[in-house]
């Protein structure tokens, strides 16, 4: 009896360690974009391939994230379809590449992107019009995970951050 006991106490105990280390792997995944924002500024230029300049859809959101990070260099993160399961990204002149970790799979990924247009856009020149001027870009980031563990059993894991950036000299009209 107290062998089958042990025994049940150290599955639940690997079962437990290993929720634990999907559920980090999950965070390490998504706070290496949120420094990436945080750090940097949304990019609307429209500059690399999968990243159009326009935020804006019917749906109220994008599967495409542009990003110009803290060393200048222009990045865009990017979901095809839940058939692959892989979050991309790309890098000026670089080819794109998957950052999911092994064992992860992206069922699902929008971006809330506000406002959907460049805030920095000067308003002496021929830009789109912005419908939310004076507004510090922020985007709202759902994805949903589906983790395979150690132990072989999978799970989904749902997460949903929203992130400014840390540039506040957006220009008033």
């Amino acid at each position: 009896g107290i062998l089958s006991l042990f025994n049940a106490t150290l599955r639940i105990n690997r079962r437990t360690e290993a929720l634990r280390q999907g559920t980090q792997g999950m965070r390490n995944f998504t706070e290496f974009m949120v420094k990436e924002v945080r750090n940097g500024q949304i990019d609307y230029s429209g500059n690399l391939a999968q990243c159009p300049s326009d935020y804006s859809s019917a749906e109220g959101y994008t599967t495409h994230l542009g990003v110009v990070n803290a060393l200048g260099e222009r990045e865009c993160f990017f979901w095809i379809d839940s058939n692959d399961g892989q979050l991309y990204l790309e890098k000026e002149g670089l080819v794109s590449q998957s950052i999911n970790p092994g064992n992860f799979k992206v069922d699902n990924l929008k971006f809330y992107v506000r406002p959907t247009t460049d805030p920095y856009c000067d308003p002496s020149t021929t830009c789109i019009e912005r419908l939310y001027p004076a507004i510090q870009p922020f985007v709202t980031m759902v994805v949903s995970f589906t983790v395979t563990l150690p132990t072989g059993e999978v799970r989904v894991i749902p997460y949903q951050t929203s992130i400014s950036t840390d540039s506040y000299d957006i220009p008033r009209n």
